[in-house]
């Protein structure tokens, strides 16, 4: 369920937020934010290619949005920025307490050979970009059928 569950509040979450605003944020700069995160992505995954998870999920990433940005060009990155940040505060809370946040022992562990090892309290600095990449594959896929329908 969580599998499913997640998704599909992010989505109703930057579908909502797309809807009532009726205004994509960050239309004008979405391409710069979009690069400067490629172009970061890249550097750091590559550097880090021998620790599997910050590697994988950084490249994935990156080349997803490389394809959105380059070859799609699509015009809704900026409301997915917009909808991510908002998504952050039930991210921080929920990954936080799964980490071990608040709890004698984490309900997920890493490990640090797979990691940069950098965290935002217990929470590994990789794991946002894992949910930015599967939140934006998400609504790739939301946007692509919602044009063709």
């Amino acid at each position: 369920m969580f599998f499913i569950v997640i998704p599909y509040a992010c989505v109703f979450t930057y579908f909502l937020l797309k809807d009532v605003s009726q205004k994509n944020y960050f239309f004008s700069r979405h391409e710069l934010l979009s690069y400067g995160l490629i172009v970061a992505m890249l550097i750091t995954g590559i550097y880090n290619l021998e620790k599997a998870y910050t590697s994988v999920t950084l490249l994935s990433f990156a080349f997803l949005l490389a394809y959105l940005t380059l070859k799609v060009r699509a015009r809704y990155l900026g409301n997915f920025y917009v909808a991510f940040c908002f998504i952050l505060i039930p991210f921080f809370i929920m990954n936080g307490i799964l980490t071990g946040t608040f709890i004698e022992e984490e309900v997920v562990w890493y490990n640090d050979e797979a990691i940069m090892g950098m965290r935002l309290g217990t929470i590994p600095v990789e794991d946002i970009f894992y949910a930015m990449f599967l939140m934006l594959m998400n609504i790739a896929i939301y946007e692509r059928v919602h044009t063709r329908a």
